[in-house]
C-alpha cells in the first residue's frame, strides 16, 4: 500500500491493527511511501526493497502442500517520464525470481480505453508498458466488484475513473492457483479502492450462531421483549422451560437489534453495496448523461462516507462499553476487536504430529480430533499401576468438615453469585446468550433460573 507516512505512523498503524510483523519503505516528503503488514503464521521475508516496490519470498501452505512462490508490492510512477526507468528496475527482480511470481499494487499505468473512464482518450505510455509485460509473459489476474480502482475527486468534465490497481502473475504462478482472482471493492475513504487477491476459492460458508447484542440490553424495548416472552406459559421441566424461552427471547431480540441497525444506519454492508452499484454503472453510461452520472456517483459516496462516520462512532461506542470493562485501550480494541475479531479466531493452518503443515478445513479438523482422542484416551500402562501405600498416605484428605461442606445442598444465594461472577462481556456459549444478558434481566428471569439450576441438582 502507498502510504504517504513516515516510520511512526506506520509502527502505530501495524500495533493498532495488531499485526505482528511490517516492513516498509518511508515516504520522503509525505510523498509515496509502502507498507506491507503481516501475521506471525505468515511466512513471509522481505528480500528487497525501494520507492516503487517491495520484494518478498512467501510460502503458502494449502492442504498438505507447500507452495513457494514470489511476491512484488508495486507503486508505478505517477510521471510518465520514470515509468520505463521503473519497469527497468523490475527486471532486475524478475531476473532472480524463482519464475512463480505475482506482481500486485498501484501500477499507474492503465492499457485499453476500458481502464478509463472521463480525461483524455490518448493513454500515454501503453504501449512501452504492454511490450515489457508481454516479454515477461505477465497474466492479467481476472477482477470482480467495480470497474475502477482510483478517480482524482474532480468534478464535471475534469473527473476521471481509472483501474489502475490490478495484479499480474507468471503462467508458474497462475498454475499453482487456477482459481485466482482479485476483489475490486468501490472507491469510498481514498481516491483508490481497496484490492483483495483471492487465490482460493472458500466454497464452504460455516452458518454463524445467533448472538444478543449486549448493546441493546438497557434499552426499553428489549426489556419489554424479555418480560413478555418470560410470563409465557410452557409444560415441561423446569429447566425445559428456561431453555425455549430464552432460545424465543435470543430470536426476538437479534431481530430487533438488525431492525434498529436499519432504522439507524448501523450496517456496513449497505454503504458497500451502495458504492458499488453506483461505481459498476459508470462504464454503461452514454457520453449525454456521463457528467450528470459521475456528479451522482460523487454525491453517493460523500453520502456514504458520512455515514460511515457515523457508524464509526457506534462501533467506537460499542468497543468503548468492553475496554471500560476489560482495561484495554479504546483505539487499538475497536480496531483489534471490533473488526479483526473473526480474522484472528480462524485457524488457517496447524502442524500435524509427523510436522506438516495442514491447511484445509477437513485437514485441519482431523488434526485437531486425533490429537485430542489421543490425549484423552486411556493409557493401557495407568490401568496396571498401583500406587503404593507409603504414597498413598501422603496424599492430603478431606476432613470431616470438609467433607459435609461439599455434601451440603446448593442455595438459592449459590446460584446468584455464580452467575453474577461470570464476566459479562465474554464470548457467549453455543447457545449465544452472553452472561451480561442474565445480569441485565435478573429481576425478570432469575425466579426461575435459580429454580432451574436448583432442580438439575435435586434430580
Amino acid at each position: 500500500m502507498e502510504t504517504n507516512a513516515n516510520c511512526n505512523v506506520i509502527s502505530k498503524v501495524a500495533r493498532m491493527l495488531n499485526f505482528g510483523k511490517y516492513d516498509y519503505v518511508e515516504a520522503p516528503n509525505y510523498v509515496g511511501g509502502l507498507a506491507i503488514f503481516w501475521c506471525p503464521f505468515v511466512k513471509l521475508s522481505v528480500v528487497e526493497k525501494s520507492t516503487n516496490f517491495i520484494f518478498c519470498k512467501v510460502a503458502d501452505v494449502i492442504g498438505q502442500v507447500l507452495y513457494e512462490w514470489d511476491l512484488l508490492l508495486f507503486y508505478g510512477s505517477p510521471y510518465i517520464e520514470n515509468r520505463e526507468r521503473v519497469w527497468s528496475s523490475v527486471d532486475e527482480v524478475l531476473n532472480v525470481s524463482c519464475g512463480r511470481m505475482l506482481m500486485l499494487g498501484d501500477f499507474n499505468q492503465v492499457e485499453y480505453h476500458s481502464q478509463k473512464l472521463g480525461g483524455s482518450q490518448n493513454i500515454m505510455g501503453k504501449e512501452k508498458f504492454m511490450l515489457w509485460r508481454q516479454k515477461w509473459q505477465l497474466v492479467d489476474i481476472p477482477f470482480h466488484g467495480v470497474n475502477f480502482t482510483w478517480c482524482n475527486n474532480r468534478t464535471n468534465k475534469e473527473c476521471i475513473y481509472e483501474r489502475l490497481d490490478r495484479g499480474y502473475a507468471t503462467d508458474e504462478w497462475y498454475q499453482m492457483f487456477p482459481e485466482a482472482s482479485i476483489l475490486n471493492l468501490p472507491i469510498l475513504v481514498s481516491d483508490h479502492s481497496p484490492i483483495i487477491l483471492e487465490t482460493v476459492i472458500d466454497k464452504k460458508k460455516k452458518g454463524r450462531v445467533r448472538k444478543i447484542e449486549s448493546w441493546c440490553l438497557d434499552m426499553d424495548k428489549p426489556k419489554e421483549t424479555v418480560a413478555i416472552n418470560w410470563k409465557v406459559e410452557l409444560d415441561g421441566s423446569p429447566m425445559y422451560k428456561c431453555s425455549r424461552k430464552l432460545q424465543k427471547i435470543k430470536y426476538d431480540l437479534f431481530t430487533r437489534c438488525k431492525e434498529f441497525q436499519m432504522a439507524n444506519n448501523i450496517l456496513w454492508d449497505d454503504i458497500m453495496d451502495i458504492c458499488d452499484n453506483n461505481q459498476q454503472q459508470l462504464q454503461k453510461y452514454t457520453q449525454q448523461n456521463i457528467l450528470e452520472n459521475i456528479r451522482q456517483e460523487r454525491k453517493t459516496r460523500e453520502e456514504c462516507f458520512d455515514k460511515a462516520l457515523i457508524k464509526l462512532a457506534y462501533w467506537k461506542q460499542r468497543a468503548k462499553g468492553k475496554w471500560i470493562a476489560l482495561g484495554d485501550s479504546n483505539t487499538s480494541f475497536f480496531f483489534r476487536c471490533a473488526k479483526h475479531r473473526k480474522t484472528r479466531n480462524a485457524i488457517k493452518m496447524i502442524q500435524s504430529d509427523d510436522g506438516n503443515w495442514v491447511s484445509d478445513s477437513d485437514g485441519i479438523k482431523n488434526v485437531v480430533c486425533k490429537y485430542f482422542k489421543n490425549l484423552f484416551k486411556a493409557d493401557e500402562c495407568v490401568e496396571s499401576m498401583r500406587i503404593p501405600d507409603e504414597v498413598r498416605n501422603l496424599i492430603p484428605k478431606l476432613d470431616s468438615q470438609q467433607i459435609a461442606r461439599l455434601d451440603e445442598k446448593f442455595t438459592k444465594q449459590d446460584v446468584k453469585t455464580t452467575v453474577f461472577q461470570m464476566s459479562g462481556l465474554k464470548a457467549p456459549g453455543p447457545d449465544g446468550i452472553p452472561a451480561i444478558f442474565y445480569h441485565k434481566a435478573w429481576g425478570i428471569i432469575g425466579k426461575d433460573i435459580t429454580e432451574a439450576v436448583l432442580h438439575f441438582f435435586r434430580t
